[in-house]
């Protein structure tokens, strides 16, 4: 079926692996595949992993803020939404994972629990990578091509950008 805006098949192509980006950035050196845990990847950036959950080799990335304002989880996609943090019924909390996972049910459930622990049990410091309500929690602004911006953390000293 043509839907009137031309092949996709150029876009696919040029972002596919053969050739694509990945492959440049090996070959130039810039490719680091990391596999487990790795403290510091830059500083104040950890990544863990949550092993046998949405996938295999699932991981989520855990970000030092400055100022004492401790830390923000990017969550990948071990939390969709923070419906999976606190449920649907807000007077009885609970854990809901993912429906779609390759993994398991249980070790999804953990590796949240694992992200609160690290954020204090503060569940908003937790950034769901598929929550359509992000605009709504954080500063956010349309841009130019009708991207959403969301604007999670603001550095000591700088000045917001939405």
């Amino acid at each position: 079926m043509d839907s009137g805006k031309g092949s996709a098949l150029p876009f696919i192509a040029g972002r596919t692996e053969s050739g694509g980006y990945l492959t440049r950035a090996n070959i130039e050196g810039r490719l680091e595949l990391v596999e487990g845990e790795r403290e510091n990847l830059v500083p104040g950036v950890h990544v863990y992993p949550a092993f046998d959950t949405h996938t295999a080799g699932s991981q989520y990335v855990v970000v030092e803020t400055g100022g004492g304002d401790g830390k923000f989880i990017l969550s990948g996609d071990g939390i969709y939404t923070y419906s999976n943090l606190t449920g649907e019924d807000a007077t009885d909390p609970c854990f809901v994972p993912p429906g779609l996972a390759n993994g398991s049910q249980s070790r999804l459930i953990e590796s949240a629990e694992e992200m609160l622990k690290i954020v204090g049990m503060n569940e908003r410091r937790i950034v769901p990578m598929h929550e359509e309500q992000l605009s709504k929690i954080y500063p956010s602004r349309l841009t130019a091509r009708q991207l959403m911006l969301v604007e999670i953390c603001v550095a000591d000293g700088d000045v917001s950008r939405v």
